[in-house]
């Protein structure tokens, strides 16, 4: 199948696994973690969660949309799942918005909707990043740059489930807060967005200085921020185009000149305080990254998502939880998939339904994760056990 990566705009080629949920992945559903750790892991689907359609969605006239879910986080012990609420383009795709970005809030206990809340003037919002009780939601709109055509920076409250939209121009696609900065990626440039996250003031961006050049052009002429992530001593920006991992300051956002080459495609990072670790979503693995003083260390196939052969897992998005294992969710092969980042191996995987085309993952608590269904506008509750 056809997946949408650059928050529903840059078509990546993704192969579809069969229908079934249960224990499978690309290398098995054993592993081993340590002699104190369990030594083999299963992971089952334990929930499935409808999300809001039709008036729920709050429709723009003459749209029918689709949830379409992306981004997804826990907070407080609740899940809120960013819905970038896409109708159909004249072509058939749901590449167009609908209405306006939602955020739907889960309850665990019941594994059922509990609200929905519409995101102002933000329009095909894509990733959330957890600040504190707040969350950052980056939209991309309509891809003009324009507040009116839904650009913005979405600050979202979960103490009041309230909303506001700061115009930061361009087309956010990806956030990250470092220190008393926040910076956005552009989804269709390689520009970094600074902001003050005390003041909301923009100062690279719209109404401050020119956007911060993070990551060049490709010989075709694209550029695309996917990801960033602060080390707390550095932030880290993934170059999709020019499969790169750059270093910039995490005060002022320049570039510093140190980067590290790494697999095609990065989309994703995830930091576990040592370790930067890059979802090569062209390249179907995850790459290890390390910082040093003067440069970066790359470990390209640090983890090796296609079971050793050819399988095309196309991971969107790794995630590191409080015990230090990291996720994968791969929807190539509609599995997500727990790793043990030390054996470098597959634990376990969980095979969602083909097609349902999993996206973005929240941790909960160690073993129990939430993932996006993009295609299939569902939720998935997932649990890990060791034994």
């Amino acid at each position: 199948m056809k997946k949408l990566a650059l928050v529903s705009s840059l078509v990546l080629a993704a192969a579809c696994g069969s229908a079934s949920s249960g224990t499978s992945g690309p290398t098995g559903t054993t592993g081993t973690t340590g002699s104190t750790g369990p030594l083999t892991w299963t992971g089952t689907a334990a929930a499935s969660i409808t999300l809001p359609s039709g008036t729920d969605l709050h429709p723009d006239s003459g749209k029918t949309p689709e949830a379409r879910p992306q981004g997804i986080v826990s907070v407080g012990g609740k899940v809120y799942a960013v819905l970038t609420n896409l109708a159909k383009d004249t072509m058939g795709y749901f590449s167009v918005s609908g209405g306006p970005g939602l955020v739907a809030i889960i309850d665990p206990s019941t594994n059922t909707v509990t609200k929905t809340v519409a995101l102002g003037s933000c329009r095909n919002p894509a990733l959330a990043r957890v600040d504190g009780t707040t969350l950052l939601i980056p939209c991309s709109g309509d891809y003009s740059g324009s507040l009116l055509g839904g650009a913005g920076l979405a600050i979202y409250d979960t103490t009041t489930d309230t909303a506001t939209v700061i115009d930061t121009g361009a087309s956010p696609a990806s956030v990250a807060r470092a220190g008393n900065e926040i910076f956005v990626g552009d989804g269709a440039s390689g520009g970094l967005l600074r902001i003050n996250a005390t003041t909301h003031a923009v100062q690279n961006g719209r109404g401050g200085e020119a956007a911060i050049t993070a990551c060049a052009s490709n010989s075709m002429g694209y550029a695309y921020v996917p990801d960033l992530v602060d080390t707390g001593s550095e932030l880290l920006i993934a170059c999709f185009n020019t499969n790169e991992i750059v270093v910039a300051d995490r005060t002022t956002g320049v570039p510093t000149g140190v980067k590290a080459a790494v697999s095609d495609g990065p989309l994703a990072l995830a930091w576990d305080g040592t370790t930067a670790w890059s979802a090569a979503t062209l390249a179907n693995v995850i790459d290890a990254v390390t910082p040093g003083a003067t440069m970066l260390t790359a470990v390209k196939k640090a983890i090796d998502l296609t079971g050793g052969g050819t399988a095309k897992s196309s991971p969107q998005q790794v995630v590191v939880d409080s015990a230090g294992d990291l996720y994968s969710v791969d929807s190539g092969t509609d599995d997500v998939v727990k790793l043990d980042p030390a054996g470098k191996k597959v634990l376990a995987a969980v095979h969602l339904d083909s097609g349902s085309d999993p996206y973005n993952l929240a941790v909960l608590s160690p073993d129990v994760v939430y993932v996006t269904q993009l295609v299939a506008d569902k939720v998935a509750r997932l649990e890990f056990h060791g034994k």
